[in-house]
């Protein structure tokens, strides 16, 4: 089993964060111009990973590599978790586990009571085996066309 080292993320960590990001999404089957659309969303800018945002990292040959990565954001008196992502590589070795509990460990200690996550359709289960419970569905249309997201919460 392979240990990955959490840490706080750093601003120089950005361009990194959104590589991942954006090979996460990419590994589902969406339209290519789904994915065009979301570029900017998907793009992590410096001072936005600045206070919150957590990443797994493992040890390689020449320093180490980030594996794993999400954040605490607050949107209108809401906190959410945004961006965690486990680069495919890694999918099913309880990183994404470890990241969402440390971020809820990290709003419990901000005195939060609840902590919301948009999530992709294709993560909803994970979210929920963690304890998340589906609130509703909010509607995210894509290059004009129909989608909905499940938005769950997690009750601290």
């Amino acid at each position: 089993m392979m240990t990955a080292i959490l840490r706080q993320a750093q601003q120089n960590d950005a361009d990194a964060l959104t590589r991942l990001a954006k090979k996460g999404k990419a590994h589902w089957p969406y339209p290519t111009h789904w994915l065009a659309a979301w570029d900017e969303a998907l793009t992590l800018r410096p001072e936005q990973i600045a206070a919150n945002y957590f990443v797994l990292e493992r040890q390689v040959d020449v320093g180490s590599e980030i594996i794993a990565f999400t954040g605490l954001e607050t949107f209108e008196g809401r906190w959410y978790i945004e961006h965690c992502w486990v680069d495919p590589a890694y999918h099913g070795g309880g990183h994404g586990k470890r990241l969402v509990q440390h971020a809820l460990m990290v709003a419990t200690s901000m005195g939060l009571k609840v902590v919301w996550v948009e999530s992709d359709p294709n993560a909803q289960a994970f979210y929920e085996k963690l304890g998340a419970v589906l609130d509703h569905w909010a509607d995210r249309p894509v290059c004009g066309e129909a989608r909905q997201l499940p938005v769950l919460r997690f009750q601290l």
